[in-house]
């Protein structure tokens, strides 16, 4: 809606400001004169945080934008070296402005996450939701780390004594040596 709203009223003031400037002859003086309804649209922004001040800050740059378009388009086609070339110049100009646009947005696809972004289901519950599941702890006698062999993250306490077997098997095993 404010996008609506501020080309509107720039299309609105613009085609007489053109016209006027063209008449006049003169363009600094439109830009000295839009430049603080452009300013005056953004303290209304800043200082009233309402839906109705939002469309009358539109309105206001709105105007100001179409009146600085308009003058500036004018004041470029003034100043263009040769009359002959303004078409292609006009045209340079162009893509200088919207090149860099054109070049920096890339097709993403549809599913394409932020890198640096960890992995999130689409669906779930968050670390302090009280339906989520604790995390699986590891065995107390087996850390899949080292393949079933007594690891760091096992503590001390489970461990048997090195001396002393720890279970029936293990037991069978030593009295076969």
């Amino acid at each position: 809606m404010l996008t609506v709203v501020h080309t509107l009223r720039a299309a609105l003031t613009a085609i007489p400001a053109g016209v006027l400037s063209g008449r006049v002859g003169r363009r600094k003086v439109f830009v000295v004169l839009c430049s603080p309804a452009m300013a005056a649209a953004a303290v209304l922004l800043a200082l009233f945080h309402t839906w109705p001040s939002a469309l009358a800050a539109a309105a206001v740059l709105g105007a100001g934008h179409g009146v600085y378009l308009v003058v500036d388009q004018a004041l470029v086609t003034q100043v263009l070296p040769e009359a002959a070339d303004r078409a292609k110049d006009l045209g340079v100009i162009n893509i200088a402005n919207s090149g860099p646009q054109v070049l920096a947005a890339r097709p993403r696809r549809a599913d394409h996450r932020p890198p640096g972004r960890l992995h999130r289901p689409l669906r779930g519950h968050g670390p302090g939701h009280p339906h989520r599941r604790p995390p699986r702890q590891p065995h107390p006698q087996r850390d899949l780390t080292t393949h079933g062999r007594a690891g760091p993250s096992v503590r001390a306490s489970r461990l048997p004594a090195p001396h002393q077997p720890a279970t029936d098997r293990d037991r069978a095993r030593v009295h076969q040596r």
